[in-house]
């Protein structure tokens, strides 16, 4: 297998020919992810060669259709071990995936300029590409310094994010009614792959002089909170791509006010006032509420719905934490309780149930916390967690802060914690 794909991959380098092209593509259709370590490991340098030569087609693209089906087989294959975390280290994955300069990314935004059908493939398959760029980032968070990756993340919010296309975009979807028609390839582009890229961007702890917190709030916070406000009572009817926007502008809003620190510090910038804010935590309220998303959380942060809920429950413990008078009002929200416990103890993804585990320790008594029954992965989570502050205090588990996992903000959130630990221990 190892020679016969080196033997092709080369044929394929030298000839351009569509029916090499076409075997490789089946090799890497075959894969699993069983078989994906082994694979990887041992085509290393073609496929190596592979990507680059991928990279470099679509800086410099002809005719993308001739194998359009490759493209998308080679992306799916390569989101497919951006999660495979104990068989394939950063490092190889970096090789792989990331373009060799960063010219390439300079061509493939002079590229994008020419075009102008909204819904050309071109959109649809550097989608696949810049999206597996963001999970990767977002799954090994030592790449956030890598300087390629920085300037594609400060060319898209620049160029794409604070631009009046996305305003545009974020308006349209602002409407109650949506036809399936603006749901084009550009337009998914612009709300979803610019806006997970740049969250990668602005949740690292490198320094974003060129963009500021209070100047997206200034120009998309109304918008961001209208789609909310006006989507959220129909989200059982919600097609697969007004879920993408949704979900990846939550995330992006959670972004924006956490914007790397430890803190959710510009959380209160959002706040337009008092009950828009609280209209607002209501409706994400109502979006965690629906069963059949718990449902398809996955053990790893690669679906719309894990991202959704995990941007949610994120976004609320930052609340909770920042602003001393939600806690009243998410106490009067009777359902919240029972839905967040859905959650923690149903999630396979434990950042989701950690932080809705910690969602309770906020609005519930210290009497009905007791009653509160602990998932079994609760118990690894804290294995993990304890491992980690112990090796290495000061770094971040899933992107959150040691300490905080460890000591919470409050008394309240430390007895949780205690109580926790006793139940995992003893």
């Amino acid at each position: 297998m190892t020679d016969s794909f080196e033997s092709l991959v080369n044929d394929f380098l030298e000839s351009s020919s569509t029916e090499i092209l076409s075997q490789i593509t089946e090799i890497l259709r075959e894969q699993t992810n069983q078989s994906l370590a082994t694979f990887i490991s041992s085509s290393f340098q073609p496929l190596t060669a592979l990507e680059q030569w991928t990279w470099k087609f679509l800086s410099q693209p002809k005719d993308l259709l001739f194998n359009e089906e490759f493209f998308n087989v080679l992306a799916l294959f390569n989101f497919q071990y951006i999660f495979q975390t104990n068989d394939i280290d950063t490092d190889l994955k970096s090789k792989l995936l990331i373009p060799s300069t960063i010219d390439i990314f300079d061509r493939i935004f002079d590229h994008l300029k020419t075009l102008t059908d909204d819904n050309d493939r071109y959109y649809f398959i550097l989608s696949q590409w810049f999206d597996n760029l963001a999970y990767l980032i977002h799954e090994n968070i030592q790449l956030e310094t890598s300087p390629i990756l920085i300037h594609l993340c400060e060319s898209i919010g620049r160029d794409y994010l604070l631009s009046q296309q996305y305003k545009f975009y974020l308006a349209e979807l602002s409407n109650s009614q949506l036809p399936l028609s603006i749901f084009t390839t550009k337009q998914l582009f612009y709300l979803k792959t610019c806006s997970f890229l740049f969250r990668m961007y602005i949740c690292s702890t490198h320094e974003k002089t060129e963009f500021q917190c209070d100047y997206i709030f200034d120009q998309y916070g109304k918008d961001f909170l209208q789609i909310i406000l006006v989507h959220h009572h129909t989200v059982e009817s919600w097609n697969d791509e007004l879920l993408t926007c949704i979900a990846h502008l939550i995330d992006f809003i959670c972004a924006c006010c956490w914007w790397g620190y430890d803190r959710a510090v510009f959380i209160e910038k959002l706040v337009l006032s008092e009950q828009l804010f609280h209209d607002y935590v209501r409706s994400l309220i109502n979006i965690l509420g629906y069963r059949e998303f718990h449902e398809r959380i996955s053990s790893t942060w690669s679906n719309n719905e894990t991202i959704l809920i995990d941007s949610t429950c994120i976004f609320l413990i930052g609340a909770l934490f920042e602003m001393k008078n939600l806690g009243c009002f998410l106490r009067s929200e009777t359902n919240l309780s029972s839905i967040v416990l859905n959650i923690a103890q149903k999630s396979t993804y434990d950042r989701i149930s950690i932080c809705a585990y910690g969602v309770l320790a906020e609005i519930l008594s210290d009497d009905q916390l007791r009653e509160v029954k602990i998932s079994d992965n609760i118990s690894k989570f804290f294995f993990q967690v304890l491992e980690l502050a112990w090796k290495h205090p000061s770094q971040r588990y899933r992107r959150l802060p040691i300490t905080q996992l460890l000591v919470g903000r409050n008394q309240k959130i430390l007895s949780f914690l205690q109580m926790l630990i006793r139940i995992v221990f003893f």
